[in-house]
């Protein structure tokens, strides 16, 4: 509430931003998957600072075309993450993903 009554927040996605999964890559760097434009999947990383003054938008892949509902996002070890969600025809998908720790890309590596 405090962050919000000062004007730190930041709109991720001006288009669609639902069924939203927040993760933290380091100690100021998070990745976020969530169902954005034309309902496509997407993940993105952000900075925000330790005192939550600042929250900046580093990185943004596309990762579903079609369809990237109910995202839940996980790390699996240093730099690797995973991304359980609802895809076209509502199957269950699973995609695994590289993440640096300062957020500069996003790499698709399975799904």
């Amino acid at each position: 509430v405090k962050t919000q009554s000062e004007g730190n927040n930041l709109e991720h996605d001006t288009d669609r931003g639902k069924w939203n999964s927040l993760v933290q890559v380091d100690s100021d760097t998070y990745a976020l998957a969530y169902k954005g434009k034309d309902k496509d999947g997407f993940i993105s990383t952000f900075t925000i600072s330790s005192d939550g003054t600042t929250i900046t938008k580093v990185d943004t892949l596309e990762h579903d075309t079609v369809l990237g509902e109910y995202n839940s996002l996980v790390q699996v070890d240093s730099d690797t993450y995973a991304l359980a969600y609802a895809g076209g025809h509502d199957d269950g998908l699973i995609t695994t993903f590289t993440i640096p720790a300062d957020g500069s890309t996003i790499t698709k590596v399975k799904s």
